[in-house]
């Protein structure tokens, strides 16, 4: 029996084709790396509706953008509300924006990983999903409903 993992994922550009392409592509190759788990995937564009969703603490993993609106930093709103929900789920960061151009600095206890582009990855999904799979191959801490 596949174990499963509730992963809440927000962003604003999850429109209809962008969507599509994730899904058929990015998580196929989730499933294909990491075959003994299941991940049931919810998506929001809104961070504020990201943060009410999380809030509902159904998730074992929320991966939110930083930017929700152009130029915006939502996601530290985002990653504030969520970083001290009890208990605490895997918190990704999945954004394209430079965080040092950007002035940004995370406290390194709230964010679990900052999944973007650079070195080997082209796209953040590309590299959210490579993070995914290092992050359950190796069995670390998820917990089961």
């Amino acid at each position: 029996m596949k174990k499963t993992i509730e992963v809440l994922f927000g962003d604003d550009q999850l429109d209809v084709l962008t969507l599509n392409v994730f899904k058929n592509g990015h998580l196929l190759n989730l499933t294909n790396q990491v075959p003994n788990i299941a991940f049931n995937w919810t998506y929001k564009l809104d961070h504020t509706k990201t943060i009410e969703e999380a809030r509902t603490g159904k998730y074992d993993v929320v991966v939110t953008d930083m930017q929700y609106t152009p130029n915006g930093k939502q996601g530290l709103e985002v990653i504030d509300i969520v970083s001290k929900l009890s208990p605490k789920p895997l918190l990704i960061l999945c954004s394209n924006c430079d965080l040092k151009e950007e002035g940004i600095s995370l406290d390194n206890s709230a964010v679990d990983y900052v999944a973007g582009v650079g070195g080997n990855f082209f796209h953040k999904f590309d590299s959210l999903i490579h993070i995914l799979t290092e992050h359950f191959k190796q069995g670390r801490g998820y917990k089961l409903k």
